[in-house]
């Protein structure tokens, strides 16, 4: 019980914070409120949702994925792809396309990757990519 009432007035740092957000995409808040607006499968837990949130932000192997969750690739994988379906039902009553565009141009990025690229001539920063850490070329998909 002591617990309980002590989690609920937990308040993380920003350090805390920043690195929960760089593991799966989401503020601490963002994840409890999906966790309240999804349809959760039977038998779940709020760790199957972080799951399919690692899965989907770092992108990795289902040895490497199931390895940081401390489980095995099958158990990984049943949950973290039920969420997944989960979160993807979602999107059609949180993403509202049709009013994307009012009151200014905004575009959405459907998907994206990064390519590396020999350094162009003359140097310019504009080429430089985070993810390789030398230059390449950013593509995105826009709906």
């Amino acid at each position: 019980m002591g617990e309980s009432l002590e989690m609920r007035n937990y308040q993380p740092t920003l350090v805390q914070t920043r690195r929960f957000q760089s593991h799966f995409g989401v503020s601490p808040i963002q994840c409890s409120q999906l966790w309240i607006l999804l349809k959760v499968p039977e038998n779940a837990r709020f760790k199957h949702l972080l799951w399919a949130l690692l899965k989907l932000k770092v992108y990795a192997t289902e040895e490497v994925l199931s390895g940081m969750a401390g489980c095995d690739e099958k158990t990984f994988r049943k949950w973290s792809d039920q969420f997944i379906d989960a979160l993807s039902l979602l999107s059609s009553c949180l993403i509202n396309w049709n009013s994307r565009k009012k009151n200014g141009v905004h575009t959405f990025s459907v998907d994206g990757t990064d390519c590396p690229i020999n350094e162009p001539s003359p140097f310019s920063p504009k080429w430089y990519s985070h993810k390789f850490k030398s230059a390449g070329c950013g593509l995105a998909f826009r709906k």
